[in-house]
């Protein structure tokens, strides 16, 4: 029967054995014998009815190892007690089991047998875990000097990502001390973080950049026991991208607060029914601090409506609100009235999450020019009023008198010229020969005023038809003068079939008029593509737009060109009314009518050379 009364295991709720050294004749340790055994032992270990005084490596094979037997003879020979792990295999399965060897006699041991085999399943599972997590994982334990004080610290484990992070085998990391991979570690922060932690417990967090790698970790150190576990998770492609960010932030706050435009972005503040209330500011740009006249102080962090409470039940609110709930940008004028006077705005309204991004464009200077435009445009109509008014009396009341007058005198002339002596029939043809200037003048005023107070419609117009009709009514002076006219391709323009026909109209029976004596009128009308230097200044500065230059050529008596501003004046003239018919209405009115159209008119001429007036219009 196996001894269970011995060494004080009959009572023992723990597995334990007993055994006794058997030496060789010559002194020799051969084995060890079983000499008791507590029953918890004997159920664990399955021993049968005669184990006692059996060589215990015959019972349980593991405990026959070399190592196992020279930590006991260690036992025997130091009687200092020995801990190690011994691996048993069992027809139920391999078990673990931690050993601690005491020494209770001279010649007798006690082995306290805990089945580690959960918990080394455990540790396995979790070396397989930290085995393939991309964390790299080393426990360190410290190393005290005689004070006690950490000096050190040597690695117990680490994991294969660690190795890979650090560029290191596990060789050149197991067992050796942080110092031995680190000269220079001592001192530093993380060095000093190790020891705060394995001191006091406190668990660290933190972001480190190590030299040694050239490598950004994030690090968390925890103590478990007596042992440092640190956790490296390298983040360099997130730090660089978070320092990008950070960057691009700088950046963006820069542009933001260079931009001319007020900006500022709001959260929306909702009830419990998730009604928008209220908006409070989150940000606001240097523009936008300026603008309010505030300090950011009292604008980053306030509620808008205790700001401006006038604005509750506003136009803009609801616009504000709407575009948080509808997620559509709008764009509208908003007004601020203020004690230092009225202040407009253009303002965007962009969604950005439960909020918005507002951008105010002050519009106040323009606000103010339009309505003094408005104001300029009322009196401009009142003034077109007051023209069509004159152009009506000019047109009625003022030809009426004129009309009788030419009558009247053309009855003194025909029925009592027989009464009237040389001299007063002279002064009658005079006052007729000024009536009918009088009424030239007032035709062609009335004319002229009809360009500026008249709008006229737009279309698609061809100049050969416009020419073509230009001749048709200057057929008569054409065929008394003799003139000759060449006339070449001219393309399509947008413009007044009218107004362009009295241009033209104006401009060739002028080239007829001013022909030289004795020599029958000749003139040409031609077109070119016209751009850049071609143009004049005025029209240079209008990227974008084809420009055609339709000329007017005569050979007739030119004039000097210093006066070619004068001769677009209205009523301007450089010969007598005897030598050539006319009121100088005619330039003016070609003038007007290529200005109107978007372009212009020039002029180039010599005294007796003839002259070519240039008409630019786009197309």
């Amino acid at each position: 029967m196996l001894n269970v009364s011995r060494l004080g295991v009959s009572s023992s709720p723990y597995p334990l054995l007993g055994i006794v050294p058997v030496f060789t004749p010559d002194g020799h340790l051969e084995t060890f014998r079983l000499q008791s055994a507590s029953p918890a032992a004997i159920s664990v270990f399955g021993l049968p009815d005669d184990a006692a005084e059996r060589p215990l490596s015959d019972l349980l094979p593991g405990f026959g190892l070399a190592p196992v037997q020279a930590r006991l003879q260690e036992v025997i020979t130091t009687g200092e007690d020995r801990q190690f792990d011994l691996y048993l295999p069992f027809a139920s399965g391999n078990r673990w089991f931690d050993i601690v060897a005491t020494r209770v006699s001279d010649t007798e041991i006690q082995l306290l047998c805990w089945d580690v085999t959960r918990y080394r399943q455990k540790a396995q599972w979790l070396e397989e875990i930290l085995d393939t997590t991309r964390k790299g994982v080393v426990v360190y334990k410290g190393i005290r000097d005689e004070h006690g004080t950490i000096t050190d610290f040597i690695a117990t484990y680490c994991n294969p990502a660690l190795a890979g992070m650090t560029l290191q085998s596990p060789d050149d990391i197991l067992n050796r001390t942080v110092t031995e991979r680190y000269s220079d570690a001592v001192g530093d922060d993380l060095f000093n973080k190790y020891i705060s932690v394995l001191e006091t417990g406190v668990p660290v967090r933190k972001l480190q950049y190590l030299d040694q790698h050239q490598r950004w970790y994030e690090v968390s150190l925890e103590r478990m026991h007596e042992y440092l576990v640190a956790t490296y998770e390298e983040v360099t492609s997130a730090q660089h991208t978070a320092q990008r960010e950070a960057q691009y932030a700088l950046l963006l706050n820069s542009v933001l607060d260079a931009s001319l435009t007020a900006i500022i972005a709001i959260d929306s503040i909702r009830d419990e029914s998730g009604t928008i209330i209220d908006f409070v500011c989150r940000l606001a740009n240097n523009t936008f601090i300026r603008v309010s006249g505030r300090p950011a102080s009292d604008i980053v962090g306030h509620r808008m409506l205790t700001q401006h409470p006038h604005l509750l039940n506003t136009e803009a609110f609801s616009r504000y609100v709407d575009a948080v709930e509808t997620g559509q940008s709008q764009q509208f004028e908003q007004h601020f009235p203020g004690r230092n006077g009225d202040r407009w705005f253009t303002v965007s309204v962009v969604k950005k999450g439960d909020g918005l991004v507002l951008s105010f464009m002050e519009i106040t200077d323009l606000k103010r020019t339009q309505h003094q435009l408005e104001a300029s445009v009322n009196q401009l109509s009142q003034s077109n009023y007051n023209l069509e008014q004159f152009a009506y009396v000019a047109s009625h009341d003022l030809q009426e008198p004129l009309r009788k007058i030419q009558a009247f005198g053309d009855l003194l002339m025909q029925h009592h010229a027989e009464f009237l002596n040389e001299a007063g029939q002279d002064l009658l043809r005079r006052v007729q020969d000024a009536a009918r200037r009088m009424q030239l003048l007032v035709r062609d005023l009335l004319t002229f005023s009809r360009l500026t107070t008249q709008p006229v419609d737009f279309e698609t117009v061809s100049l050969d038809q416009v020419i073509s009709d230009v001749l048709t009514d200057l057929e008569v002076g054409i065929h008394e003068n003799q003139a000759r006219i060449e006339i070449g391709p001219l393309p399509e323009v947008y413009g007044s079939s009218l107004r362009l026909q009295q241009l033209f109209q104006n401009l060739i029976s002028n080239a007829i008029k001013f022909h030289k004596p004795g020599q029958p009128a000749e003139v040409s009308v031609g077109v070119r593509e016209a751009a850049g230097s071609q143009l004049p200044p005025l029209l240079n500065d209008q990227p974008g737009k084809r420009w055609v230059a339709i000329e007017v050529t005569d050979h007739g008596i030119g004039f000097d060109e210093q006066y070619r501003d004068r001769i677009f004046q209205p009523f301007q003239r450089l010969h007598g009314r005897h030598q050539y018919s006319g009121t100088g209405i005619g330039l003016a009115v070609c003038k007007h009518v290529a200005e109107s159209h978007g372009g212009m008119i020039t002029v180039q001429s010599q005294p007796g050379q003839g002259s070519t007036f240039t008409v630019y219009l786009p197309v």
